[in-house]
């Protein structure tokens, strides 16, 4: 698992080109999962490399942005390629659950919220 502030991909209007060559890294050393904020809302996206394709290696993103600030103005329906899920309007928190060669993740939302995401990865 890595952590990074920024989201290399996001289906905001923020966009950091200049982190696939970290994105690259990531791959390259087969890292699982990537967490990152910044963005203030929650998505997720399909395992990818760093040129967007989705592959089953690749590295899954979680944007989870929702612990402060305003939470962003966007729908609840994926919008960017590769993304499973979408979450705005949304404050919440991750759990995370690692074991030896997998985790789980659950996204709790703050009270007075609904939206929720969950599922699990195998490690390489």
């Amino acid at each position: 698992i890595a952590f990074e502030h920024q989201p290399y991909y996001t289906s905001g209007t923020l966009q950091y080109p200049e982190l696939k060559t970290i994105f690259q890294t990531l791959y390259d050393y087969h890292v699982d999962l990537l967490l990152t904020g910044h963005a203030h809302y929650y998505e997720r996206f399909y395992p990818q490399d760093a040129n967007g394709n989705r592959v089953s290696n690749g590295v899954t993103e979680i944007v989870v942005g929702t612990g402060g600030g305003t939470p962003a103005n966007i729908s609840n329906t994926p919008t960017a390629p590769n993304e499973v899920v979408q979450i705005g309007h949304t404050f919440g928190v991750l759990k995370m659950v690692l074991s030896q060669d997998s985790y789980t993740f659950q996204f709790m939302p703050a009270f007075g919220y609904t939206a929720t995401d969950s599922g699990s990865g195998t490690c390489h």
